[in-house]
């Protein structure tokens, strides 16, 4: 490998990169595992000093990447979903229905105890989301209409189901 002369340095170092991609792409994994701070530190010094370039280049990969990063905001949206309605029971806690995902709701049951709403938790970890969860019951949205409608009470309905009476 040439060491003195920068220019053929370069191109042997471009070479090997071409050559040998899996070998390069292992060895920055490598580092970067053991160095973790300072790969850390150094990507946001860089950022800092070149905060133009890296908005352009944000800019352009999302502009690159918009269909991808749509249809992966859907797909975790809806697995985040399906995996919430699964948590709570699979199906409405009024009338049992459970046949379609996007027909069933989250409703806070205490007022003002909400901090964020469900559906918009696309970028918030399963242990901030089931918190939530567990201030919500889960229902269809024919019922939850209903509820909100005044068209039942909740609390009676709920200890009407517990003494097995249907509403």
């Amino acid at each position: 490998m040439p060491r003195k002369n920068k220019a053929a340095r370069k191109a042997y170092e471009k070479e090997y990169r071409e050559k040998y991609p899996d070998r390069v792409k292992a060895s920055r994994e490598k580092y970067q595992k053991n160095n973790k701070d300072k790969c850390t530190a150094a990507t946001l010094d860089w950022r800092r000093r070149n905060r133009e370039k890296f908005r352009v280049n944000q800019k352009n990969w999302e502009e690159a990447n918009k269909a991808k990063r749509l249809r992966q905001d859907k797909s975790n949206r809806r697995n985040r979903k399906l995996r919430a309605i699964e948590y709570k029971g699979g199906k409405c806690v009024r009338c049992g229905y459970s046949d379609f995902a996007a027909a069933l709701d989250f409703h806070h049951v205490v007022n003002g105890s909400k901090s964020f709403s469900i559906s918009n938790s696309t970028y918030k970890s399963w242990d901030k989301i089931r918190p939530e969860l567990d201030k919500c019951i889960l229902l269809c949205s024919n019922c939850h209409r209903g509820l909100h409608a005044g068209n039942w009470k909740l609390i009676s309905e709920l200890e009407d189901r517990k003494d097995g009476k249907k509403g």
